[in-house]
């Protein structure tokens, strides 16, 4: 297969230039080979094909058809002002705030400064701060663009939707009446679980939705309504996501064996909200301090007395002996077991 292609550009004034082109060329170089030609900078070369400008080609071939030889594009000559500022943008050399105030009116400038920097939105001309599709472009790069889109914008259900599911912190920014949309906030929170702090309190009392929430991020439990702070099946999905979410949970359900079992698998640290009780538990604590012998600190003082219990917490962390009982950091073999995994533990 042929990788030179016949390449006719034409003006708008009907005139035509042929070029020899290569396939594999890229926009940049066949700009090049068309101002070495045409005499128009290539900064100021807009090429159109098949109706659409061609923009993000990485080689010629992206636009071709596979057996193409024979090609025509449209060149539309943008105005060298424009083109300069654009030029200036897309090398990073000018920031949107330094270009004239007709300029940062320019859509196509506005849509390569926000694709670059989203928060060169806030420089942006009030009309554009009101285009959907240069806020969401903004939102790529940063999502807080979205505080200086134009309010219209974010009253509107279909841009919210869009870029809720784009990017779910949308969600912050959102006019109120879609904090309490129940299908918007599901989507925010089964990207980022913090965004439940942004739902209505109603959404919030929403098992359904608590319950996607806590298993995107168990700690976002802490925003949660009271009743699902205290619902058993809501605090095993938070523990089970987090083992820290345990601090979340109703003080009734810190005494749930389970659920602090379950958060103490996941993260030992967990242990320091489990109830008075359960901290007392051989087996809750001896799962703790096998994970993190550190742990031991937390344990009942009848456990810090444990033989079984202070040997498995000085296997995984030798300096866990300063929280064993007086009498046990002078037992041999716990002290060995300490050295052996901690040599300056003494």
């Amino acid at each position: 297969m042929s990788m030179r292609v016949v390449l006719s550009v034409r003006r708008l004034n009907g005139d035509a230039i042929q070029l020899d082109a290569v396939k594999t060329w890229t926009l940049a170089e066949l700009k090049e080979a068309i101002s070495a030609v045409a005499a128009v900078p290539a900064c100021e070369q807009r090429l159109v094909s098949a109706g659409q400008e061609v923009k993000c080609a990485r080689a010629l071939s992206d636009v071709l058809d596979t057996d193409q030889q024979d090609v025509e594009m449209m060149l539309l000559r943008r105005p060298p002002e424009q083109a300069k500022w654009l030029s200036l943008i897309e090398t990073d050399n000018a920031h949107l705030a330094d270009l004239p105030v007709d300029m940062r009116g320019d859509r196509e400038i506005v849509m390569a400064a926000v694709q670059r920097r989203g928060d060169s939105l806030r420089d942006a001309a009030h009309e554009l701060r009101s285009d959907a599709d240069i806020v969401l472009a903004a939102m790529c790069s940063c999502v807080q663009s979205l505080s200086y889109a134009e309010d219209v914008l974010l009253n509107d259900r279909t841009f919210v939707s869009t870029a809720v599911n784009q990017d779910g912190r949308a969600l912050e920014y959102a006019d109120n009446k879609f904090k309490a949309d129940k299908n918007i906030v599901l989507a925010a929170v089964n990207q980022y679980g913090f965004m439940l702090e942004h739902a209505s309190q109603e959404l919030r009392r929403d098992k359904e939705v608590v319950v996607q929430t806590v298993r995107q991020t168990g700690i976002a439990l802490q925003y949660a309504a009271m009743n699902l702070a205290a619902d058993r099946d809501v605090a095993i999905e938070a523990v089970r996501n987090n083992g820290a979410a345990l601090e979340f949970v109703a003080d009734a359900l810190r005494f749930d064996r389970d659920i602090v079992t379950t958060a103490v698998r996941q993260d030992a640290s967990a242990l320091r909200w489990a109830a008075a009780e359960l901290r007392a538990d051989k087996h809750v604590v001896l799962l703790a301090v096998a994970r993190s012998g550190e742990m031991l600190e937390l344990a009942d003082s009848s456990l810090q007395n444990d033989h079984e219990v202070v040997c498995t917490a000085v296997r995984n962390a030798g300096a866990s002996l300063k929280y064993a009982s007086p009498e046990l950091r002078g037992d041999r073999e716990i002290v060995l077991e300490a050295v052996k995994q901690h040599g300056a533990v003494l």
